[in-house]
């Protein structure tokens, strides 16, 4: 059975790959973009049957990219992200819609 931990892992390999060809300026793949996009519709499904879903990455900001964006250091994004976001993992997102009304 599949779990939502399977379906970030592929996930992750398969945005390491992408970032890879870009990296080693190769042109993009149509088909690692479709596999990204049918595992998102998975991980909707697994939401569906009880498995908490993961915010999308489009809306959401990083620490770096909320530091970038307000002229402040990371260890102060990682603070604001504390009161707004949440933490995937390692890593804190900041809703960016919350984040413009701060």
């Amino acid at each position: 059975m599949i779990d939502r931990t399977d379906v970030e892992a592929c996930k992750i390999g398969l945005l390491w790959i992408r970032r890879h060809r870009e990296l080693h300026r190769q042109p993009p793949s149509a088909a690692i973009d479709r596999a990204l996009a049918a595992l998102d519709h998975l991980t909707c499904a697994l939401a569906a049957n009880g498995q908490a879903a993961q915010p999308d990455p489009g809306n959401w900001l990083t620490t770096a990219e909320v530091a970038e964006r307000m002229g402040c250091s990371q260890r102060q994004a990682r603070r604001i992200a504390a009161d707004l976001g949440t933490r995937i993992g390692r890593q804190w997102l900041i809703p960016a819609d919350r984040l413009e009304h701060e």
